[in-house]
């Protein structure tokens, strides 16, 4: 980065003010091994892309000890936020010469830039010694979804889905993963319009053909007769994956300087560019993702062969011979009303089916929606962005070669460029002063 002077990683211990809790000191550069800190976050850790979910963050660092502070294992278990600090040169520097080389020194008239970026907020799970010094501490840390997954909530669930009096919908159980888990209260996120884009968009009820009315997508009742039947455990972390999945969205902790924050996220946004890399794997096909789900169910076709087995949607993809079982990715299923055995609203109608929704999970360039028709498989060694990149469309630009490792030029006698299109998966932050991004995007084909 031009002009780029220092990073600055500092970690608070947002539970100071909490009653018993020992206060304790913000740890700085004095304790912090260099380069040790690895951020990894991740919205699929699947082959093939799912229709959502949410996966914890993971942070780990180690903390050197000194004469003026030990740190012990009485960090386990306390809520931590980190923050990486920019310090740059001000956007308009005068340096000496002509050369393109920033320098420490500030002339008369400019003064550091200093940019904050919150990039994780969670809770320390362990904090071991490490094998080759025994001042040096490993400490490993994950986001509130980590509790969430050790709360069970299967009396809740069953509770709910099997009272015919009562209504059980996506808001509702929403509310109860995020407040009323028994671990942690989680608030949800207010720094964009998620929650209208998302859980407030309105849904056409009925079918395409016979439509009966629109509401909101959070208010849909929870209608899961496997659940109702089903006498496995669930934790709130998967009743909340679940509800991912149904609305074709990922959850994540977004981080800040208290214990974080949940938003929804799909596949939307401007897309991020790299024009360098240290290492690029790219897979040799592209995996056009959740773009060819689509199927055949209680008489209605839309585009592909499928199959309904046992009354549960299947859907065969022609690339592969192998069908997608959707009910393993989805919350609500309602197979026909009542009454004259209509079709009622199914996550198939509201997300894939025409609908006000539009095809949002379809990634179809058209609308507007998503940046790429299908994505490329990859793993790749960026620069790194402190700014969380999870999920969002990415263009890494490569230098096309001839057979003999030459590259190859225009008409022009410039480098050709190739664009490889792909969305952030999964990404790994590593480093403090050397920042770099790890990113990999799994596929089959």
């Amino acid at each position: 980065m031009a002009g780029h002077i220092y990073n600055e990683l500092i970690i608070s211990f947002t539970d100071n003010n909490e009653t018993g809790v020992e206060y304790e000191a913000d740890i700085t550069a004095e304790n912090i091994v260099q380069e040790s800190m690895k951020l990894t976050q991740s919205i699929c850790d699947e082959s093939y892309l799912k229709f959502g979910g949410c996966i914890a963050s993971e942070f780990s660092i180690d903390l050197l000890s000194t004469n003026e502070r030990i740190f012990t294992q009485s960090l386990v278990g306390r809520w931590i936020s980190v923050k990486l600090i920019k310090h740059t040169v001000s956007n308009r520097p005068i340096y000496p010469s002509n050369t393109l080389c920033p320098s420490n020194t500030l002339y008369p008239g400019h003064e550091l830039d200093e940019t904050t970026y919150y990039i994780f907020s969670g809770f320390i799970k362990s904090a071991k010694l490490s094998e080759n010094d025994i001042n040096v501490r490993t400490v490993i840390a994950y986001d509130a979804f980590a509790l969430l997954y050790e709360s069970d909530a299967t009396n809740y669930v069953y509770r709910e889905v099997n009272n015919s009096s009562g209504v059980f919908n996506i808001s509702i159980a929403l509310n109860c993963c995020l407040v009323l888990n028994g671990k942690t209260t989680i608030p949800r996120y207010e720094g964009d319009n998620w929650q209208t884009e998302i859980l407030n968009e309105k849904y056409q009820q009925g079918t395409e053909d016979r439509p009966s009315s629109y509401i909101n997508v959070q208010n849909h009742t929870i209608k899961n007769s496997y659940w109702a039947a089903n006498t496995q455990t669930i934790t709130y972390g998967e009743l909340l994956k679940c509800l991912c999945e149904d609305l074709a969205a990922f959850g994540i902790i977004v981080p800040d300087s208290g214990k974080g924050s949940f938003k929804m996220i799909t596949f939307k946004g401007d897309i991020i560019v790299y024009q360098y890399y240290e290492k690029l794997q790219p897979e040799e096909y592209i995996s056009t993702g959740y773009t060819d789900y689509l199927f055949l169910t209680a008489g209605n076709t839309n585009g592909k062969t499928g199959s309904a087995l046992s009354g549960f949607p299947m859907a065969t993809d022609d690339a592969v011979e192998k069908s997608y079982d959707f009910t393993k990715n989805v919350t609500i299923y309602e197979p026909s009303a009542a009454s004259g055995q209509s079709r009622t609203s199914t996550p198939f109608d509201r997300l894939i089916m025409t609908s006000s929704i539009g095809y949002r999970i379809a990634m179809n360039p058209e609308n507007g929606d998503c940046a790429f028709s299908s994505y490329r498989p990859l793993k790749a060694t960026v620069e790194g962005t402190p700014e969380q990149i999870v999920g969002k469309p990415i263009t890494i630009l490569r230098n096309k070669t001839n057979p003999d490792g030459s590259y190859q030029l225009d008409g022009n006698g410039d480098i050709i460029k190739e664009s490889i299109n792909s969305y952030v998966f999964k990404r790994t932050l590593s480093g403090i002063q050397a920042l770099t991004d790890t990113i990999e995007v799994k596929g089959q084909r």
